[in-house]
């Protein structure tokens, strides 16, 4: 088969090059593509149409060619990452057909791999994986969250847009360091003309299925939230934007910025740190404490109505917080 070398930016050096796709002498899909690439090697899929569920377990970068988005298509998990070792993946559209709600469109077991401007409509990231995902666009899981976090896993998820999911676009249960950074999370108006999800909310932070190391932390930062969602008067009171729950890592939720929504954060832990954070035109409240004694300091609550923090239970640390226009 056809094979090439070409520089890369990720390894910064050059390395060989297999192609997939319908020119002369390239590889007819990506797993036979994958089967013969060594480590370092690098695999460009033209646009088209490839229906098969790709696993790696090596080493190596899966990109699409230059201007090309290429279409992955499968009933199950379309893309398996479980080797130990990195791999970078780039460009491409992963489109899952099947709608049991325990297969993920995207499986990380293990290793670090980065995963980068890439279009699909779930992940679920178990084990001691703990991936870098940047840019990439993920929406439309019919059945389940977009990102899910499990058993001892973590990762680094930046600039990602994240929108209709059945679920929660992010569902954190897991006990490793997790950054969540610069990412735009929504949850879009129900439209009777589109196959919008509605889903509970924008992110959950659960009780995670392993005890966790002291130390380890979920770092949620400088990410905006906008839930559209307000068709009735009872799921506007009810709907809760991000809930954080007991049994979790020690989580900092800092510097982000909620724009419209019903109630922005629902918290049930006191492993909790809600610093600098904006919330604005909320219909119901800001922040809403159901138990623990979190920390809820310098934060700016505008033009929220009802409340702008709404203590039930618990005996949260409130200090230093701005009200402007709630009532």
């Amino acid at each position: 088969m056809e094979t090439g070398e070409v520089y890369s930016e990720w390894q910064k050096r050059s390395v060989k090059v297999h192609y997939v796709g319908a020119r002369l002498g390239a590889w007819m899909n990506v797993n036979d593509a994958v089967l013969h690439a060594q480590k370092g090697d690098r695999i460009e899929i033209s646009a088209g149409r490839y229906t098969e569920s790709i696993i790696v377990n090596k080493e190596i970068e899966i990109v699409a060619c230059e201007g090309e988005t290429p279409d992955i298509v499968f009933r199950g998990t379309v893309l398996t990452i479980a080797g130990t070792e990195r791999c970078f993946i780039s460009g491409l559209e992963m489109i899952q057909n099947d709608r049991n709600k325990d297969c993920p469109c995207v499986s990380v077991v293990e290793g670090s791999p980065i995963i980068t401007n890439c279009k699909f409509s779930s992940i679920l990231v178990t084990g001691t994986a703990a991936p870098h995902l940047e840019r990439n666009e993920i929406t439309g899981s019919m059945t389940t969250s977009g990102i899910r976090l499990r058993g001892k896993s973590g990762g680094t998820f930046i600039h990602n847009q994240l929108y209709s999911h059945e679920f929660w676009c992010v569902d954190i249960s897991n006990c490793g360091d997790t950054v969540f950074e610069d990412n735009s999370m929504w949850c879009p108006e129900p439209n009777p003309h589109k196959m919008e999800r509605k889903g509970k909310g924008i992110m959950h932070i659960g009780t995670a299925d392993t005890t966790a190391v002291e130390g380890e932390t979920i770092k949620i930062n400088r990410n905006l939230f906008n839930d559209y969602n307000k068709s009735t008067p009872k799921r506007v009171q009810d709907r809760t934007s991000v809930v954080v729950e007991d049994g979790c890592c020690n989580v900092l939720f800092t510097n982000n910025t909620f724009l419209s929504g019903c109630k922005g954060m629902t918290v049930m832990t006191s492993q909790l740190l809600v610093e600098d954070n904006t919330f604005s035109k909320l219909q119901n409240c800001g922040i809403v404490v159901d138990l623990g004694s979190p920390h809820i300091t310098m934060n700016h609550f505008t033009e929220c109505h009802g409340s702008a923090i709404n203590i039930n239970a618990g005996s949260p640390i409130v200090d230093w917080n701005t009200v402007t226009g709630s009532t």
